[in-house]
C-alpha cells in the first residue's frame, strides 16, 4: 500500500503494513537498518554488564560524530534499547557515551561490493576514574546510514552497487552544495531538489529562503517562531517516492496510524509541499522552530544545535505498470523543529512499487 501527491491530497507510498497501534518512540521514526543496528549495540552492552556482573544502571551521554553533526536520533535509539535490556537510565557509576563515523567498507569477496556504513561505538566509561572500561562497536549498512549522514548526491540507477556506493562515499568525504536560486539540488543537472519556504507569525503565505553554501553543505537560517514548509521537486519523467526525515526522524514518526515507513509520492514534472509531521490522513502538525523543551526532538529525548532535513528520491510505479527503462533490480511492493498548529492536509494511500534510491538531498538548518 502506497501514497502520492495531487491537490488537495498527498498520496503516500507505504512500504509497511498499516497497523492501528499509535506509538511515538524513536524505533518507529528511524530507518529500520539504523534501528536494528543500535538494537544490536544495546544487546552487546547488556552482555558485557552481565559478564562482568555489573548492576544494569547507567548514565547515557551524547552520541556524536567527531567530523560533523551530532546525532540526536542515535542517542535516543540507544536509550530506548538499553531500557528494553532492563537497564535503569539515571546518574550512575558507569556512563555510556557514543560516537559514530562514516566508513567505506572494502569488499572481501566477488559477491560483495564496497559500501558506505556507519560505525557506531559505545564507550562504557567509569565516571569515578573517567577511564573507558570497554568500547563496543557495530557497523550499520544500508540506506538508513546515508539518511543519518545527510549527503547530497545523485546516484546512477543503472550502475553497479559498488559504483553507487563510491559516489555516495565521495559526496560524504568532499561535499559540494549545488544551490540554484532557492533550491538545493542533488547535483548540478539533477531532476531532484528541495526548498524551504518560511511562514512568520500569523502569515498564511510561505516565502522561500535561499540557502547558503557552508563548507560544501547547504544551510538555511531559521528563527524561533517560524514555520517551514519543505518543497520537494521532481523534474523526472516518472513518478517518484520520497523518504523525508528531519533530524533523523521520519515525517511519519508521530503517526497515529502506524504507517512509519511511508513515502510521499510526486508526479512527474511536479513538486509537492510538505507542511509538517504526518499525524493521520486528515491531520498534520506544522514544522515549527520552537524552544528545545517544546520541540519534536525533545519529546523523544534528543538534543543538538544544527538539524538536517534529508530527502531520498526513488522511482515509483503502479504494480500493474512498468518501471522506468533505467531501473535496475526493481523490488516488489512491500531550537529544533517542533510540532506546531494542526494543518488541514489530506492524504490518500495508493499501491506502488518503489525502486532504488536515485538521489539524496540534504539541507542543514539552525535550531
Amino acid at each position: 500500500m502506497n501514497m502520492r501527491f495531487h491537490s488537495p491530497k498527498l498520496l503516500l507510498a507505504s512500504i509497511l503494513t498499516l497497523s492501528l497501534s499509535a506509538t511515538t518512540n524513536a524505533q518507529e521514526g528511524a530507518p529500520k537498518d539504523v534501528a536494528d543496528g543500535v538494537k544490536r549495540l544495546a544487546g552487546a552492552i547488556s552482555e558485557f554488564f552481565d559478564r562482568e556482573k555489573h548492576d544494569k544502571v547507567v548514565t547515557v551521554g551524547s552520541v556524536v560524530n567527531p567530523d560533523g553533526d551530532g546525532s540526536e536520533l542515535l542517542r535516543r535509539l540507544l536509550t530506548e534499547n538499553l531500557e528494553k535490556e532492563k537497564f535503569q537510565i539515571r546518574k550512575a557509576k558507569f556512563a555510556v557515551n557514543g560516537r559514530f563515523i562514516k566508513q567505506f567498507r572494502k569488499a572481501n569477496t566477488l559477491d560483495e561490493h564496497n559500501s558506505v556504513a556507519l560505525r557506531v561505538t559505545a564507550e562504557i566509561r567509569d565516571r569515578t576514574s573517567d577511564e573507558i572500561v570497554q568500547p563496543i562497536a557495530i557497523p550499520i549498512f544500508g540506506d538508513g546510514a546515508a539518511q543519518v549522514l545527510g549527503p547530497s548526491v545523485e546516484l546512477p540507477t543503472n550502475a553497479s552497487e559498488a559504483k553507487r556506493q563510491k559516489e555516495l562515499n565521495e559526496s560524504l568525504d568532499a561535499p559540494e552544495a549545488t544551490i540554484a536560486g532557492n533550491e538545493t539540488l542533488a547535483a548540478p543537472s539533477s531532476a531532484f531538489g528541495m526548498e524551504l519556504h518560511i511562514r512568520s507569525g500569523a502569515s498564511s503565505i510561505a516565502t522561500p529562503r535561499k540557502p547558503v553554501d557552508n563548507e560544501g553543505q547547504a544551510f538555511v537560517k531559521l528563527n524561533r517562531g517560524e514555520e517551514y514548509v519543505v518543497r520537494l521537486h521532481n523534474r523526472a519523467r516518472f513518478e517518484t517516492a520520497v523518504t523525508l526525515t528531519i533530524d533523523g526522524l521520519s515525517m511519519f514518526a508521530f503517526s497515529k496510524e502506524g504507517n512509519f515507513g511511508s513515502q510521499v509520492l510526486i508526479p512527474p514534472g511536479k513538486y509537492v509541499d510538505i507542511p509538517g509531521w504526518y499525524i493521520t490522513k486528515d491531520a498534520t502538525d506544522a514544522f515549527e522552530i520552537t524552544s528545545y523543551s517544546k520541540s519534536a526532538a525533545a519529546s523523544k529525548g534528543l538534543s543538538g544545535s544544527v538539524g538536517v532535513i534529508t530527502a531520498s528520491f526513488a522511482a515509483a510505479w503502479d504494480p500493474a505498470g512498468q518501471p522506468p527503462s533505467d531501473e535496475v533490480g526493481a523490488k516488489g511492493p512491500d531550537s529544533a523543529t517542533g510540532k506546531g498548529r494542526r494543518i488541514d492536509q489530506k492524504y490518500e494511500s495508493v499501491n506502488r512499487v518503489v525502486g532504488r534510491n536515485r538521489a539524496i538531498v540534504s539541507v542543514r538548518y539552525s535550531r
